[in-house]
């Protein structure tokens, strides 16, 4: 019988879910933002697709669209929040017209790692979730030769 896993984390880093099927392994971690803002955190999942011999690392955030901010200021008349607010909108549907016939934008998020503890647990976090998913898989092939518990894109 195979033991169950058991994550090391606690407060700013969590283990969410994982596991093993046929054509897949997997390990699912949180990791907070120091900001406090739910929506900044991160999910992390580590996925070892057995049928392509690779580890794939993915991230998933959510990403608020403000390609400018509607900066209102206290001396501003209602002219200039008007002009303001206009400027917003037709930057915004400039980059969904572009979303529309390209297919992509640009966009970024911020997330915040204040402390030592916090950063290295992020990345014990990251090594965990490697040898997990490795070490339930066998070795891998990579250019001709065995490469035990490494995997290769």
């Amino acid at each position: 019988m195979e033991t169950e896993f058991k994550s090391k984390f606690g407060t700013k880093v969590a283990h969410v879910d994982t596991w093993d099927t046929p054509s897949d392994t997997s390990v699912w971690y949180n990791i907070m933002c120091d900001c406090t803002d739910d929506s900044h955190d991160i999910s992390v999942e580590f996925e070892y697709d057995k049928d392509a011999n690779m580890l794939f690392l993915n991230f998933y955030k959510q990403i608020n669209y403000s390609k400018e901010f509607n900066y209102v200021f206290e001396n501003d008349t209602l002219i200039d929040s008007i002009k303001n607010k206009i400027g917003v909108i037709w930057r915004r549907l400039k980059d969904a017209t572009k979303l529309l016939f390209t297919g992509y934008i640009e966009m970024s998020g911020d997330f915040v790692l204040k402390d030592k503890q916090h950063i290295q647990d992020f990345i014990d976090a990251m090594v965990e979730g490697r040898d997990f998913c490795l070490e339930k898989n066998p070795p891998v092939l990579i250019n001709d030769e065995l490469v035990d518990g490494e995997a290769g894109c």
